[in-house]
């Protein structure tokens, strides 16, 4: 076992290999202080004009109240129609509740039979103010009656030949 001391105070212990940052270890504004991955390559369909989850989630307990939690997503969806956008939001529940963190309009770019987009987004928190346990989650759907929206898929068959993935950036404060 080793310990890393500054000013006799431990900020590092290392045991059977394992090193463990000391509780209560303050680091700078801007310091990333942990990242969570989630996928998901299944498909997804929405015809609704309402939103609909898509079971694409990440979740993070965040280590300081005081900090943001940049989340970044990157999703490709076939949807049909003539021109027209859909809407994608994250959501937030758990420590951060009900909390609608972003909202974007996407348009893709024309292929047979629909359009297919990359979207990519991040969006930023504002200070979670608790520890406790943040679900992001990507919500979908078209912008109009009569689309359908296969996500994530580069094709309108529904079986899910890409991924989608989201991560989620713990950022002190």
């Amino acid at each position: 076992m080793a310990t890393l001391k500054l000013n006799n105070v431990p900020v590092i212990t290392e045991t059977a290999g394992v090193a463990q940052v000391a509780t209560g270890l303050q680091f700078p504004a801007g310091h990333i202080l942990q990242v969570v991955y989630a996928t998901k390559d299944t498909g997804f369909l929405n015809s609704s004009t309402t939103y609909a989850n898509t079971g694409s989630a990440v979740s993070i307990t965040p280590k300081k109240s005081t900090s943001k939690i940049v989340v970044q997503f990157q999703a490709d969806v076939w949807y049909s129609g003539s021109g027209d956008y859909f809407d994608l939001q994250i959501r937030a529940t758990g420590g951060l509740t009900n909390a609608n963190i972003m909202t974007s309009h996407d348009t893709g770019t024309h292929i047979s039979g629909g359009y297919i987009a990359t979207a990519f987004h991040q969006a930023l928190t504002p200070v979670v103010s608790t520890t406790s346990a943040i679900t992001f989650t990507m919500w979908i759907k078209p912008n109009s009656t009569g689309r359908s929206m296969y996500y994530p898929n580069d094709n309108s068959n529904g079986t899910g030949l890409n991924k989608v993935n989201i991560l989620a950036w713990e950022v002190a404060q």
